[in-house]
Formats: C-alpha cells, sequence, structure tokens
C-alpha cells in the first residue's frame, strides 16, 4: 500500500512541478520519477541549508522545489 501512495504522491508533486515550469506533455510515468526524484532532491537539499522539514506540507512543498529542480536541469540539457 505504501509504494501506491508514493507513486500517488510523486505523481501529484510531479504534475505540480511541470505546472510551475510550464513544461507539457510529460507522461504520467515520467511525473511519478520526478515526483519521487524532487522529494529526495528537496529534502536533501534543505538539509543541506540547515532548513528542518517536518511534516506533510512542508515536505510536499520541498519535494515540489525538487521536481521543479529536476525538471530546470533536464531543460538545461534539451535541445529547443
Amino acid at each position: 500500500m505504501n509504494i501506491l501512495i508514493t507513486c500517488l504522491i510523486g505523481f501529484l508533486v510531479g504534475s505540480l512541478a511541470a505546472f510551475i515550469m510550464k513544461i507539457k506533455g510529460i507522461p504520467w510515468y515520467i511525473d511519478i520519477l520526478v515526483g519521487i526524484g524532487g522529494s529526495w532532491v528537496g529534502n536533501w537539499a534543505a538539509g543541506q541549508l540547515g532548513i528542518g522539514v517536518e511534516g506533510s506540507i512542508p515536505s510536499f512543498i520541498c519535494a515540489t522545489v525538487g521536481a521543479a529542480a529536476i525538471l530546470w536541469v533536464v531543460s538545461l540539457f534539451k535541445k529547443k
């Protein structure tokens, strides 16, 4: 059951980050991967900055920022 919840939250975070970054046409499974990866990146970055992230809302925000950062880095390497 936990993997389903993780995938659902990853999808929400990845979709929100894609919306914020104005990226369209990402498949749903990429949204999930970006959301899960964004959670790792966001929580790692918060820890490096000395920001304590506890609770559902701060974790969701941190994951969204991390996912947006992943999408930004990918957009730097994407051909236009």
